[in-house]
């Protein structure tokens, strides 16, 4: 499940504090989340008072800003997507259950960040009703499958690597960058596109800055794994007539079928046979035009054991056959 199936965009009191009911700021910013009333049933939905903005700045990037005030205690309930979550308390108290772990934010802005690899169900809970002013931000973990394809150093591995346990529920008291970046985001002085690019770029430095705490030990690790796609074009791309078969290929580098294809269609957004297909056709359309082979001949050449399945193959590739395309009428 993407973060933007369970958050979606929602602003008030963005020019002046706003009053909005906690369940009707629920419905519009987390419509999976539950309103838990407190002990006494008869107590009315919270009502909230102030600033808050849910926001999508990116793919699989989610931010959050609250300055707010509410007349009664409340809880709310819901589900964590595998995401990490980094975040900072500044005024108020404020008590998270998430995966049976309990997560106190202190009002000084230590930063804290959760990372979680599967749908864990959280409980949120202001501890007295004083002004909260909260920040945060969550990326999910399709974010860094993808960034590790732009990561040749590996600066996010180690982050990353925790996606591979459970839940992991972390401070970070000696990041004072990125204490000071969500205390920028929390006053965010920007409207419109400004505002989000203003936004997305606080979150990322922070991310790089709270991946340093992380040093990549599995870095080699996770550029193997990101580097068998390129591993795999090269090899194709010397000798496409070669391939024989994805398990082939995979044996060949040293991994299994399900890690290479995965990886190829992330770096090159389409699948191991598709690839072959074209860098096929590709030679054989240059040694058609050249015309020194015959129509048989190419067939092998190219990786083809029957001259009709490559005529065949050649026609669906580029709409005639080969040796239409050799007499010129390919209209």
């Amino acid at each position: 499940m993407a973060i933007s199936e369970v958050y979606k965009d929602f602003q008030v009191g963005v020019d002046e504090p706003g009053v909005i009911r906690l369940a009707e700021a629920l419905a519009l910013a987390a419509p999976k989340a539950r309103v838990i009333k407190g002990r006494d049933q008869d107590t009315p939905d919270a009502l909230l008072t102030g600033r808050y903005t849910s926001l999508e700045v990116a793919r699989d990037v989610h931010f959050f800003s609250c300055d707010m005030v509410f007349d009664t205690m409340f809880q709310t309930s819901g589900q964590l997507p595998p995401s990490l979550w980094l975040g900072a308390l500044f005024s108020g108290t404020w008590r998270t259950q998430i995966g049976g772990q309990a997560l106190d934010l202190s009002p000084d802005g230590t930063p804290r960040f959760i990372i979680n690899n599967g749908h864990t169900q959280y409980l949120d809970q202001p501890v007295a009703r004083d002004r909260v002013r909260m920040v945060s931000f969550l990326i999910g973990e399709s974010f860094f499958e993808r960034a590790a394809q732009d990561d040749p150093s590996g600066r996010l591995a180690g982050l990353y690597h925790h996606f591979r346990n459970d839940l992991h529920i972390h401070s970070a008291p000696e990041s004072r960058s990125i204490r000071e970046n969500l205390l920028r985001l929390l006053n965010n002085p920007y409207r419109g596109t400004t505002s989000v690019i203003f936004v997305e770029s606080l979150i990322m430095a922070s991310l790089f800055d709270l991946a340093e705490q992380f040093p990549g030990t599995v870095s080699a690790e996770t550029k193997d794994r990101r580097m068998i796609a390129y591993e795999a074009k090269a090899m194709i791309d010397e000798a496409p007539e070669q391939f024989t078969s994805i398990l082939s290929l995979a044996q060949t580098l040293g991994s299994n079928e399900t890690t290479l294809q995965r990886q190829f269609r992330k770096a090159f957004d389409t699948t191991i046979f598709e690839y072959v297909l074209r860098r096929r056709m590709t030679c054989a359309q240059m040694l058609v035009r050249d015309g020194h082979l015959s129509i048989s001949e190419i067939s092998y050449r190219v990786g083809y054991n029957s001259p009709a399945n490559f005529s065949t193959a050649y026609k669906r590739f580029f709409g005639f056959s080969p040796a239409q395309h050799r007499q010129g009428r390919t209209n």
